[in-house]
């Protein structure tokens, strides 16, 4: 299962890093690509995981989740 995140606040290949380094170790995802320039995040999963806990991670770095599809 592949979920797509929109992310904003992200300006740099270090806030793209940070934000890819957080997403890893959710447990369930297998997989994370960050994408800056579209501001969004590609995440693979072995299992659900809830929106809060992306949620969650993201606001913790100082960034805003917009979406998760």
């Amino acid at each position: 299962m592949e979920r797509t995140l929109r992310i904003e606040g992200m300006h740099c290949d270090a806030c793209a890093r940070r934000v890819h380094d957080a997403l890893i170790k959710v447990p369930g995802v297998t997989d994370a690509a960050v994408d800056l320039a579209r501001k969004c995040a590609r995440v693979t999963l072995s299992a659900p995981v809830d929106d809060a806990v992306f949620r969650d991670r993201i606001d913790l770095l100082g960034f805003t989740l917009v979406s998760a599809k």
